[in-house]
């Protein structure tokens, strides 16, 4: 080592070192931690998307105006009409398609089922 330091104050003799050389070991051990599997007790948790209900889709994907002016719900009459829906086995199939029409078609037919019960309970 001594013979080396000793030969840096000349400048034209080369000792065979690299001046700003590249670790090829820590460049090599980079890429392979990319493609390395990580250990399952050490991995972090995904963050999952919130599970989306019947009853917020409804209220998102339909106007404002479609559940008292077509359906001729009263506002207090909507919540609880929602929740009927999602009652129903169907919804979540309907949630799973996020379709607007198919949507509106379900909320027609459990329309009538709800004014029908609706009806039944008043009398």
């Amino acid at each position: 080592m001594r013979a080396s330091s000793d030969l840096r104050k000349y400048t034209g003799v080369y000792d065979g070192t690299i001046a700003n050389g590249m670790n090829f070991a820590a460049m090599g051990a980079g890429l392979v931690s990319l493609f390395k599997k990580e250990d399952r007790g050490n991995k972090k948790p995904k963050k999952k998307t919130p599970e989306l209900d019947f009853k917020t889709f409804a209220e998102a994907t339909c106007p404002l105006d479609f559940f008292t002016k077509d359906l001729k719900l009263n506002p207090y009459e909507k919540a609880l009409f929602l929740e009927f829906c999602t009652a129903n086995p169907q919804s979540e199939i309907i949630l799973k398609q996020k379709n607007l029409l198919y949507t509106m078609d379900f909320l027609y037919a459990k329309n009538e089922e709800f004014k029908k019960l609706n009806t039944g309970i008043k009398n």
